[in-house]
């Protein structure tokens, strides 16, 4: 699994980013590098059985669909002023 992951992540890579000596993707493309894997992942598990449900027709939409995504939200204090809320990956 770790191999899968790993594959997944170097495809993630472009030949420009290699080109200016980049081995990893971006970190500004993150979600993107870890859905991909997450996926690679997810599909070296079902093809070897070992998932405890059935496989999804798309596998891709199934990891994304089990994926945490952070959001910001505002919420007002006792004195009624708003503050930001950001949550922690």
């Amino acid at each position: 699994m770790f191999v899968a992951a790993a594959h997944a992540v170097a495809e993630e890579v472009t030949q420009a980013e290699l080109d200016i000596g980049l081995i990893y993707p971006p970190q500004s493309t993150i979600m993107k590098t870890e859905l991909h894997a997450a996926q690679r992942v997810a599909e070296l598990i079902f093809a070897h059985g070992l998932a405890r449900v059935p496989v999804p027709k798309d596998i891709a939409a199934f990891v994304q669909s089990q994926t945490y995504k952070a959001e910001i939200s505002r919420w007002s204090d006792q004195s009624g002023s708003s503050r930001e809320v950001k949550a922690l990956l």
